[in-house]
């Protein structure tokens, strides 16, 4: 029996894909049918649970604004050792300018949409800003030239998402870009190990042979 490397590569790799493609923070909301289009890590946080250092990756693939001209979907990991309680992010370019039609404004506004149980208060909100927060993203504060994030105190390892103005960059929310999203790192971590399952099962057949 043979089985070459592009098999079990495609198998491990197609169920990876689909795995990976289901992780981000942010439910599906428009033409951003997966997920966050940015995905924000914040790896330390102060005695207040203030995000003092992050990095911001693209999810791939790049979906644009979830309205398809200036919206944007934003997920939070907080990869940090403490508890996360808010994130500090540039407003050099309008992000914080919100103007009333935030993913969790209603069931019909995007399709598809978050459900109600995913939005502030467990329901869609018609006031802004609060069209723009999620369940655990519970408000917004000090808008100036930064905006802050506040968040329902997000464990270590947990997640949360809101969405801002704009057609947002890596760098127009506060990272130096060239990171890989967590998606990306996951289908990379999947094809190594396919790669060391290929030469397993060679050797294995080889050795029955």
């Amino acid at each position: 029996m043979k089985i070459s490397f592009a098999t079990v590569a495609m198998l491990v790799m197609g169920t990876g894909a689909v795995w990976a493609a289901n992780t981000t923070p942010c439910p599906a909301v428009g033409a951003d049918t997966n997920g966050c289009e940015f995905i924000i890590s914040v790896t330390a946080v102060n005695g207040s649970g203030a995000a003092t250092q992050f990095s911001v990756s693209l999810n791939a693939p790049d979906q644009g604004p979830f309205d398809t001209t200036e919206d944007t979907l934003v997920g939070i990991i907080n990869n940090s050792a403490g508890v996360l309680k808010s994130i500090t992010l540039p407003n050099n370019i309008g992000q914080f300018g919100f103007d009333g039609d935030g993913a969790c404004y209603s069931a019909t506004l995007y399709t598809p949409a978050p459900t109600a149980a995913q939005c502030l208060g467990g329901a869609y909100q018609t006031t802004t800003p609060n069209d723009y927060l999620s369940l655990t993203a519970t408000s917004f504060s000090a808008i100036g030239s930064t905006g802050t994030v506040n968040f329902n105190n997000i464990a270590v390892g947990g997640t949360s998402w809101f969405d801002l103005e704009g057609a947002l960059t890596v760098s127009s929310l506060g990272g130096g870009g060239g990171t890989p999203a967590p998606s990306s790192l996951v289908l990379l971590m999947i094809g190594l190990a396919a790669l060391g399952m290929f030469w397993f099962v060679k050797g294995k057949f080889a050795r029955v042979n």
